[in-house]
């Protein structure tokens, strides 16, 4: 079969739920969620048996959606319990990228593109799928600091004013990249 023949306009909103509610989408993207909410779980639960609190009353408590919020814990646990977090949001993402491969092979043309092979083209290329979005993180939390110092480039008499001044245009680009990262 050749590749699928779009039109860019009303026709294609009525091929759109063929393409998206597939069997096989939807398994991965089940597998995806249950494995990240397994390693949430795990991680969670342990989080919480370090904070003091016994796994039974812990399991008895919480049961299937544990939570450490509501505790006072110490660092250490919290840590873990954002671990556990991140998992489960990069296996999220691990499995939007299979759903997004099966989809464009599917698009070429190629129906029969297993979700194994999605799983695979994943695990060779989950460079970018993590990465990218502690690097838009990384650049905001930058923008962050610098903006404190240059704000205490502010407080500086006389000088300070006119610092501020020649700075404001990396505050603009700054601002202007952390709306744009916002939306988009």
């Amino acid at each position: 079969m050749g590749p699928m023949n779009l039109y860019f306009d009303f026709r294609d909103i009525f091929r759109a739920p063929r393409l998206a509610l597939s069997g096989k989408k939807i398994w991965i993207f089940i597998v995806g969620n249950l494995a990240g909410y397994i390693v949430y779980w795990v991680f969670t639960y342990l989080s919480l048996v370090m904070s003091g609190i016994e796994f039974g009353d812990a399991l008895s408590r919480y049961g299937l959606y544990p939570c450490l919020f509501g505790n006072d814990s110490p660092i250490l646990p919290w840590i873990i319990y954002g671990i556990g977090i991140e998992a489960w949001i990069i296996a999220i993402f691990m499995s939007c990228t299979a759903v997004s491969r099966v989809t464009l092979k599917q698009l070429k043309g190629n129906d029969f593109f297993s979700a194994k092979d999605a799983w695979g083209y994943v695990y060779k290329h989950w460079h970018p799928i993590v990465f990218s979005p502690i690097s838009v993180i990384l650049i905001i939390v930058f923008f962050l600091i610098f903006a404190a110092i240059f704000a205490l480039f502010g407080k500086i008499p006389f000088l300070g004013e006119f610092l501020f001044s020649i700075l404001y245009l990396f505050y603009f680009f700054g601002s202007l990249f952390t709306v744009y990262t916002l939306f988009v």
